[in-house]
């Protein structure tokens, strides 16, 4: 009998426990089921970077919204540079030349942004439109952006917002399946906040490695290891910021955009940091050889006329007259700092 009880007692205790397996089980794969974090992928990929983008300026924008559609392409590039080089150290490669009708505008565009006054169909803010190649799975260009701005009563966050939403789409990213990551907004959501400061998450930018990996028309599962947050703030890893190779490519990267585009430096006068140092260390190595600040100028300036032409970029001359004029200052400077170092050398020996 009182084994017969203790038989019953054992069998309580195991019933209960496999009923909270059961319950521990289906709440782990409950919370499992609500981790899975999805993005669509479109059909098409970029082959080229840096992209060519023009923001064409109309009656329903103002130049403050060019600035906005900048920041979110600033928002873009550093967000796939903190993933990069977070989670798989790939090296970043988008990129883009920005344009701005009746600024700097050019012949041909990648991806054009405009501006109307009113909203879309049901109710949508942004619209981007494209076409690609079914065979190689690359877009025709140009991929077209049309951005409402309510008879330009807009605020400047707002268009930022839609734009690189809208720009994720570019890049051939569908919509993510998730309305918030754990530290904000999701930029790709369908019906994303407009009110406050959104930018590409890191489902975002897996999803781009997975689509330019050849992953066509797919729903696409961000990695368990991989946390789902915003990339721009919030608290993301340490990154790896390896000598030679992280900074190699910042200094190759900054004077690819420099001398690719040179109004650039209108909006971002920092890209002239890179090209004005080399120049002004060119410059003195000149002044110090030649013993004259002028020649040294005249040196200087011809070997920057000669990379221009080299690099095909010569053929335009405005570009390379707003080259020479950005980067004078540096050059005279150096050539005169490396010629004056070779003047009081040669005094000084010849008093001696």
């Amino acid at each position: 009998m009182v084994f017969g009880i203790k038989r019953k007692s054992l069998c309580c205790i195991l019933f209960l426990a496999v009923i909270s397996m059961s319950v521990s089980l289906n709440i782990t794969f409950v919370e499992a089921a609500t981790a899975s974090y999805l993005i669509d992928l479109e059909d098409f990929r970029w082959n080229k970077f840096s992209l060519k983008v023009l923001v064409d300026m109309n009656e329903w924008s103002t130049y403050n919204y060019a600035t906005a559609v900048h920041g979110a392409l600033d928002s873009w590039v550093k967000g796939i540079w903190n993933y990069t080089r977070t989670y798989n150290n790939m090296t970043p490669t988008f990129n883009f030349l920005f344009y701005v009708s009746n600024v700097n505008s050019t012949g041909s565009y990648d991806i054009i942004i405009s501006f109307s006054q009113n909203e879309f169909s049901q109710n949508a803010v942004g619209l981007t439109s494209y076409r690609w190649e079914s065979k190689s799975h690359l877009p025709i260009t140009p991929i077209m952006i049309n951005i409402t701005t309510y008879s330009v009563t807009a605020d400047n966050l707002f268009i930022k917002n839609v734009a690189m939403h809208e720009l994720g789409h570019a890049l051939g990213l569908g919509h993510a399946y998730s309305q918030d990551t754990t530290n904000g907004p999701e930029l790709m959501y369908s019906t994303s906040t407009m009110k406050e400061a959104v930018y590409p998450s890191t489902l975002d930018v897996y999803g781009l490695t997975m689509l330019y990996n050849g992953l066509f028309s797919q729903t696409i599962q961000l990695p368990l290891k991989v946390p789902y947050v915003m990339l721009a703030e919030g608290n993301i890893p340490s990154q790896d910021q390896t000598f030679p190779k992280d900074i190699l490519y910042l200094i190759t990267n900054k004077l690819e955009v420099f001398f690719t585009n040179p109004q650039e430096a209108l909006y971002q006068p920092i890209i002239l940091l890179v090209p004005s140092m080399l120049l002004m260390i060119i410059a003195l190595i000149f002044g110090l050889l030649l013993r004259s600040g002028s020649k040294a100028t005249l040196a200087s300036i011809t070997i920057l006329i000669f990379a221009n032409y080299i690099a095909l970029i010569g053929s335009n001359l405005t570009s390379l007259g707003l080259i020479i004029i950005l980067l004078s200052p540096s050059i005279l400077i150096g050539a005169s700092i490396g010629g004056f170092i070779s003047y009081k050398i040669t005094r000084r020996s010849i008093d001696s």
